[in-house]
């Protein structure tokens, strides 16, 4: 399960790297193939890892990669 959801971690970065803007868990599993849970275990496994940046500034959350200082 854990090489699973790496496995998606993975996708759902290159996605978010790809990216022309930040993204909602919706447009992350158009862009994926994902279903709704494994994004959001992806998005755990980036989060866990520093990884991601969140907009919570409008009622759906959108994600950026988090850009190195």
């Amino acid at each position: 399960m854990e090489l699973q959801i790496g496995k998606h971690a993975g996708s759902v970065w290159a996605s978010l790297h790809g990216a022309e803007k930040p993204l909602s868990t919706t447009e992350i599993g158009k862009a994926t193939g994902l279903k709704a849970a494994e994004v959001q275990l992806a998005l755990g496994w980036l989060s866990r890892e520093s990884k991601l940046d969140y907009d919570t500034s409008k009622k759906t959350t959108k994600y950026t990669l988090r850009t190195a200082l």
